[in-house]
């Protein structure tokens, strides 16, 4: 039993290294229509390697081992934490996005190593639904997907310029230090040297090998959007409001 679980181990392990490191994107492209679509799925399918790690560790913090909208929304949170503190150190000892890409690899490795380690005891609570849980949770996912599709912010704006522009930099800077190149003087403000929410954007990006442009105008904000429903409807329940109420509070 042990041995297979050490197999399962390490195979886990790398195949999570795989799919964080090696350009598997390439198996995805296409041209015309196909295109779109294959950028979308590249997208879901780096959103989720983005979170593997932030809700590995979210479940092995949490006392409640439960898998619900609290473990998306909470490994969501740890990834992005984790994210600024790899930015933090890269910037402070003069590193790429190649450390930042291998940090955040590896992270996802010993998150993988500790909760089978752990032997995390998940679980998962199916009630089943009434018909009018049904109707009401259709209706907020109908009114999710249409006011998410509304959040796409225009690509180039005054401040969505220069985070565009600090994305780029943080995926292909020589080196992140304190002074940033002469194309982006405008950026020598110190609250800059602590914006890692562009480097998020990159991270997602340099997982499914979609421009970080598309990404910030396109995909991500839909996606955050949702992420903002899910947490109004976890609210919800963590108050003790039935499923019906919570759906019909997003």
């Amino acid at each position: 039993m042990l041995k297979n679980k050490s197999t399962f181990t390490i195979v886990s392990i790398l195949i999570w290294l795989f799919f964080s490191l090696f350009p598997w994107q390439t198996w995805l492209e296409s041209a015309g229509f196909l295109h779109f679509v294959l950028d979308i799925l590249r997208f879901i399918l780096g959103m989720f390697l983005y979170l593997i790690p932030g809700a590995l560790t979210f479940l092995c913090v949490s006392e409640d081992k439960n898998l619900s909208p609290r473990v998306l929304l909470g490994g969501f949170v740890i990834s992005v934490f984790v994210t600024g503190l790899l930015g933090v150190l890269a910037r402070l000892f003069q590193l790429n996005f190649t450390f930042i890409r291998w940090g955040f690899a590896l992270w996802g490795a010993a998150a993988i190593l500790f909760f089978l380690l752990q032997d995390v005891k998940v679980t998962f609570q199916f009630e089943k639904f009434t018909w009018w849980e049904i109707v009401s949770l259709l209706l907020a996912t109908c009114g999710a997907i249409y006011f998410a599709s509304l959040a796409q912010p225009p690509l180039i704006h005054d401040d969505a310029f220069t985070y565009n522009a600090l994305l780029y930099y943080y995926q292909h800077a020589s080196a992140l230090d304190f002074q940033f190149p002469a194309a982006l003087d405008r950026l020598e403000i110190p609250r800059f040297w602590i914006a890692y929410w562009p480097l998020t954007e990159a991270l997602i990006s340099g997982l499914s090998k979609v421009d970080g442009l598309i990404i910030t105008g396109a995909y991500l904000p839909p996606a955050l959007a949702c992420f903002s429903f899910i947490g109004i409807y976890s609210l919800g329940r963590t108050l003790g409001l039935p499923r019906a109420a919570a759906g019909i509070a997003i």
